[in-house]
């Protein structure tokens, strides 16, 4: 029995070190897991039926987009992989960025993916948590940084990232070349363990606390400063003049207010929205997601989207799934992305599994 124990830890060991080896600018040849990636040619998309990119019954993760390419974490028993594809071609011209044992030893947890100027950034959990790199072009092994991240993770346009620690009640920020994480902002405490943060020219948003959605300079001149001002706020994105945030109130609502500040004059752009959250804005279109129906164990989320700037019409771009949801509600998960020709989403199943899938816009 002891012969065959050590037998077996030697595989793993080996296992784990041809994993490690296939990190870096490595185009997928076969040393990657094949299974449930599809090939979906752009000219094939529809804006009603579905594309299915990725199915299977190893989970994704986190995901993000950039322009057209995807890029994912995938869980794989004792493993993970990191990779990249062109959405047109995630079959046939994968890339290998990283493939290996997991980081903290504690297996898969939601989390967001940050593109930060030439950077992948992501959420490790359980035994050790901490903030993961590793360059778009592939790494041997990924930089690990410990530390406590309770919020989505921000950009800082070097290649660096933004976060919340709401066990040290701070705005954190980790430099592309840094070796810790340095507090940046002190705020008082109450920000949920589901908070956001975006960096845009600048300043840094952060919040909602509830009730209030706040920003500091950059350069650490100044006072944090709210912006915006209401009630049940659950989430809020920025775009180069606007804030456009979420509140949870009675039948719920998108809102819009400029830069200057809620107090300046805001728009409501839409109402009788059950339980809205994850607002986001593409070019011309705002997009956020409903939870118009609950089980006992499952929330059904629909994604929603009108056109700016008058959001005259609600459209549903991803109807409400009766076996399936967008994705487990868990903080720090991704929901969807957008870019100029498409809608990428996750679908997390009740088992084991989840898939990506993609409608033209």
């Amino acid at each position: 029995m002891g012969e065959c124990m050590n037998a077996y830890e030697a595989l793993l060991s080996l296992s784990a070190l041809l994993a490690l080896g296939c990190g870096g600018d490595a185009v997928d040849v076969g040393h990657s897991q094949d299974r449930g990636w599809t090939d979906a040619p752009i000219e094939n998309a529809s804006a009603t039926a579905p594309q299915a990119i990725y199915d299977s019954d190893e989970a994704v993760f986190g995901f993000a987009l950039d322009d057209n390419t995807l890029y994912a974490l995938i869980h794989h028993d004792r493993t993970f992989e990191l990779v990249s594809c062109e959405l047109d071609r995630c079959r046939s011209e994968r890339t290998v960025l990283f493939s290996g044992p997991y980081l903290d030893q504690s297996g898969p947890h939601h989390t967001p993916l940050l593109i930060s100027r030439g950077w992948l950034y992501w959420i490790t959990g359980g035994g050790v948590s901490g903030l993961a790199a590793c360059p778009i072009t592939g790494c041997t092994q990924p930089r690990f940084v410990p530390t406590h991240v309770s919020s989505n993770l921000a950009g800082d346009g070097e290649g660096g990232v933004y976060f919340i620690d709401q066990e040290q009640s701070s705005v954190m920020h980790l430099a592309a070349d840094g070796e810790a994480p340095e507090r940046v902002q002190s705020f008082a405490s109450g920000l949920g363990y589901n908070a956001d943060i975006a960096a845009k020219e600048d300043y840094v948003y952060f919040g909602p606390d509830d009730q209030t959605i706040s920003r500091f300079r950059r350069d650490g001149e100044g006072v944090v400063e709210a912006i915006a001002t209401d009630e049940m706020l659950a989430t809020f994105t920025v775009t180069a003049d606007s804030i456009f945030y979420a509140s949870q109130l009675l039948t719920g609502k998108i809102v819009k207010c400029p830069l200057a500040g809620c107090a300046q004059g805001s728009d409501t752009l839409v109402a009788n929205q059950r339980w809205p959250e994850e607002v986001l804005v593409q070019g011309n279109e705002a997009f956020w997601l409903t939870n118009p129906r609950f089980s006992e164990s499952l929330t059904h989320a629909t994604l929603q989207s009108c056109v700016l700037p008058e959001c005259a019409s609600v459209h549903e771009r991803v109807r409400d799934l009766p076996t399936t949801e967008i994705v487990d509600h868990q903080p720090q998960s991704p929901r969807f992305a957008v870019n100029g020709q498409s809608i990428v989403w996750m679908q997390s199943f009740r088992t084991d599994g989840s898939s990506l899938r993609r409608l033209a816009r």
